[in-house]
């Protein structure tokens, strides 16, 4: 993995857990970050990427739900059983 892709959206994520977050009278919106900037919260996810497309472009940006539970990863090993 190339230096730049590892990095990706590390910015947009540590400004997402910083400034949005916290915000408990945001739950269950949308929030979209470029870097260090939130353009906003909205809706729904669609309403979401659209403004982020339109004002960012092909630029990498985060849509992101707000959310006071954490956020779960479930991995699993590929089991073949006979």
């Amino acid at each position: 993995m190339s230096e730049s892709n590892h990095n990706l959206l590390t910015e947009e994520l540590k400004t997402f857990e910083e400034r949005v977050a916290p915000q408990k009278d945001k739950e269950g919106k949308y929030a979209v970050v470029h870097g260090s900037d939130v353009l906003g919260f909205f809706n729904d996810y669609e309403d979401a990427m659209r403004a982020a497309y339109k004002t960012y472009g092909l630029e990498p940006f985060l849509v992101k739900q707000v959310s006071s539970a954490p956020d779960i990863a479930h991995y699993t090993r590929d089991l073949v059983f006979a």
